[in-house]
């Protein structure tokens, strides 16, 4: 695979492929649209995926894809649609992705990813919509989600994330949904 030096998308979804994410991957620098949903695929999302810097599409999404998210894809800076959900990530959510400017839509949801949310991601003005619901996330939502002001879609159910009483993130206009926290401190429901 790692040969094919000219391919710009490869869409292999929903083919019960099995197995390790090949490194040689990252090899295909002029990819643009990477999907390989609803298959089977187990072990680590490889740190070489950070090569194809032309990247505009990464779905991953329900396959059995565990270990830590890698740092490293804080760098693919054309990304703009990021969906790692439905696997068995673990760890936090990579404060790089707050470098993903021209991110989109980006999604987590469910992993059993934990701690804060970071900061970071309110650096993302270009976002539209988020879910990082059913996961184990923690602690006050970051008031500098404030600053997504093209966010529409905010999910974050499943987690015990709680709010300031005067998070800003209500002042944003185009904003649909904001979340639903589950949890012992207050929720904001919409």
């Amino acid at each position: 695979m790692g040969n094919l030096s000219s391919l710009q998308e490869l869409y292999v979804s929903s083919n019960q492929l099995s197995g390790p994410i090949p490194r040689e991957i990252g090899r295909l620098h002029k990819l643009i649209h990477l999907q390989l949903y609803f298959n089977q695929l187990s072990g680590p999302l490889p740190i070489e995926v950070n090569q194809l810097q032309n990247l505009q599409t990464l779905l991953v999404f329900t396959n059995r894809l565990s270990g830590f998210i890698p740092p490293e894809l804080g760098t693919m800076r054309s990304l703009t649609s990021l969906y790692l959900g439905d696997n068995f990530f673990t760890g936090g959510l990579p404060h790089t992705f707050g470098n993903l400017t021209n991110l989109e839509y980006f999604e987590v949801r469910p992993n059993l990813l934990r701690g804060p949310v970071p900061r970071s991601l309110g650096k993302l003005k270009s976002l539209i919509y988020i879910d990082i619901s059913k996961n184990r996330f923690s602690g006050v939502l970051p008031a500098e989600f404030a600053n997504c002001t093209t966010l529409q879609w905010f999910k974050a159910s499943n987690n015990t994330i709680f709010q300031r009483t005067n998070f800003q993130v209500f002042y944003l206009q185009n904003l649909l949904i904001v979340l639903h926290c589950s949890g012992s401190k207050p929720q904001i429901t919409l």
